[in-house]
């Protein structure tokens, strides 16, 4: 009896290490891009032993070889593992969003943000699939506005963009402001990057500062000096309020001090900080 225990021993310590080095030899496989050939291996040591961490990662390599119904088993199966585990959600609600259902990708990053309520990173990507939900009904004129902004065909951006807008998604004043812009119409461009300040000051972060910033630049574009000033000097605020600093090199300082020369020559702007 002590010998078989013994020799089961023996057996299990080789399967481990052959486990490990399987596992080894997928991580390699998978920073050269052979999302097959590590699937493969992910494959071969979920037979020597089942784990969550290999089984999430073959769902990755076949979503990545574009073997989706395989990817899907390979997910659902960890999940049934793991039902509360955020990340997994979150990954599952990209494999959802790569095959094309906005809304089952929603679904899981709604899930993942109630697993993780105070996870930035998972409200981020809520938001932003949240919003990918909604663009869905409308994804051709989408498609269509982003093409024409790359190629700088900014009067065709403009109509799309604007359609995007009225039909209720506020979420593209930003580059409708931009595509006007562009076409030197700095008065309605101002009022276009207001309305998305507007529309984004209700939150806090990185889209609040960048609207705000936005706004600023387009005010000073527009010659409308004070304004500007004011904006940037907000938004410098809301910059050390999220990071602590202004960075090592201060530009939106170096703006407000632009800004209040044009206004008032005669200032000492160094002396701003």
């Amino acid at each position: 009896m002590k010998l078989d225990v013994a020799f089961r021993r023996i057996a299990d310590a080789r399967s481990s290490a052959e486990r490990k080095r399987i596992l080894q030899d997928a991580k390699v496989a998978k920073s050269q891009h052979d999302w097959r050939g590590a699937a493969d291996l992910y494959r071969r040591a979920l037979v020597l032993r089942d784990g969550f961490g290999p089984r999430v990662q073959l769902g990755h390599m076949l979503k990545e070889a574009g073997e989706l119904d395989a990817a899907e088993a390979a997910y659902f199966e960890a999940l049934k593992q793991r039902p509360d585990d955020a990340d997994l959600n979150v990954q599952i609600g990209h494999f959802f969003w790569v095959k094309g259902d906005a809304e089952k990708s929603l679904h899981y990053y709604e899930r993942a943000a109630q697993l993780a309520p105070n996870d930035g990173a998972i409200a981020e990507t809520l938001r932003v699939g949240a919003a990918r939900a909604a663009d869905a009904p409308w994804q051709g004129r989408v498609d269509a506005a982003m093409a024409a902004m790359a190629q700088g065909r900014w009067a065709a951006a403009e109509t799309d963009l604007q359609e995007l807008v009225d039909a209720g998604r506020r979420n593209y004043l930003l580059l409708l402001a931009h595509a006007v812009k562009e076409q030197g119409r700095l008065k309605d461009a101002v009022a276009l990057y207001s309305e998305y300040l507007q529309y984004v000051t209700p939150e806090v972060g990185a889209r609040a500062y960048e609207a705000r910033l936005q706004y600023a630049n387009a005010l000073q574009l527009a010659q409308r000096f004070s304004e500007a000033a004011q904006q940037f000097s907000t938004a410098r605020m809301l910059r050390m309020e999220t990071e602590g600093w202004a960075g090592s090199e201060d530009h939106i300082l170096e703006q407000i001090r632009i800004c209040i020369r044009q206004v008032h020559p005669a200032l000492d702007t160094s002396r701003l900080r």
